[in-house]
């Protein structure tokens, strides 16, 4: 019975960590996209990018894009939608004077150890 949480926790982790994993790759893909345009993409299907992960547990999107950053979100649904973590946002920001700055960080901002 005690193990149960602890179970239920790690398949959790696993989970998000192919949350992590898509919003990487959109945030490649935008990279890749951006070489040859004026600004990075607001459509997953303009950078062939899936709108879920490959488990279900994670819509796919890119909340907002422009010249210089983008916002990539994974919501979580199906076995995930209840999660502690909450959702996966993925943001990127070419614009700063020091250089390009990204930030992964969970819905849920009282959320701990998520990754």
């Amino acid at each position: 019975v005690i193990a149960l949480p602890s179970f239920n926790e790690q398949m959790a982790k696993s989970r998000r960590t192919k949350g992590l994993t898509a919003v990487q790759q959109i945030a490649l893909l935008q990279e890749k996209y951006r070489v040859n345009n004026a600004s990075y993409s607001t459509s997953l299907t303009d950078i062939k990018a899936s709108s879920t992960t490959d488990d279900g547990n994670y819509a796919l999107s890119i909340s907002s894009a422009d010249a210089s950053s983008f916002l990539v979100v994974a919501k979580a649904q199906s076995s995930q939608s209840n999660d502690r973590c909450g959702d996966i946002n993925y943001s990127y920001d070419g614009s700063q004077p020091a250089g390009k700055k990204v930030t992964i960080y969970p819905s849920n901002s009282t959320a701990t150890n998520c990754w």
